[in-house]
Formats: C-alpha cells, structure tokens, sequence
C-alpha cells in the first residue's frame, strides 16, 4: 500500500524547500475515500502545472490553446484526475517563468493578467 508522509510546513521548512523547488507550497489534505494512501491531515508538497512552448510558436496558436484551456474547464477535467482541481482563473499565476507573448494577450483580454 501507499502512504504519504505529512510534511513540516513551518516557515522555516517552506524556505528550505524553496530553495530546490521554487515555486512549491505546502497544502493540508484531508481524508477522502478517493485519495489512496492519505489515512489522516497530511501536509503534502503541491507545485502548480505550466505548458510550456518555444519562444518560436506562433503567437496566435499560443493564444488559441490558452483561449481552449480556459473556456473548456469541464472538458478538461473530463479527461482525467490531473485536471481536477484546475481553475482557470489561476492559468496566469506568476510561476517564476517568462510567459508567451500570446499567452498574455488572452490572460490580459480575460482579465487575468496582473504584471505589467
């Protein structure tokens, strides 16, 4: 069987575990019955998901794909566990990373963009 072992989420933890995993944070999860493994409030390391892409691609296809991702949320998590707890709203979420040129363009038509 699986078992996962609850994390030090003190401050002094989440700094040391930033310094290898920048952008990481510490969540508590709860029992459920569809979460194998986690028999009791565990505090589990969590990173956020990005898709990646070339500086090269076009800006246009880049804007189209985040344009899909954003109003097909339900579609998205019909596809599988990954896309879960997806939120749209969080797509432009300063991950430390340069963001495409049309990425922007959507976040910024949808409101979502906050950084100059």
């Amino acid at each position: 069987g699986v078992r996962y072992l609850s994390f030090d989420d003190s401050p002094e933890a989440l700094v040391r575990l930033q310094t290898h995993v920048p952008e990481a944070y510490f969540q508590m999860i709860e029992p459920a019955p569809q979460l194998t493994g986690i028999k009791a409030p565990t505090n589990l390391m969590l990173f956020d998901y990005t898709l990646f892409s070339n500086k090269d691609v076009e800006e246009d296809l880049v804007y189209y794909v985040t344009s899909l991702m954003y109003q097909n949320i339900d579609e998205l998590r019909a596809t599988g566990a990954l896309w879960a707890e997806f939120q749209g709203q969080m797509m432009s979420k300063d991950v430390g990373l340069e963001y495409h040129p049309g990425a922007i363009k959507f976040y910024k038509e949808a409101g979502l963009w906050n950084r100059d």
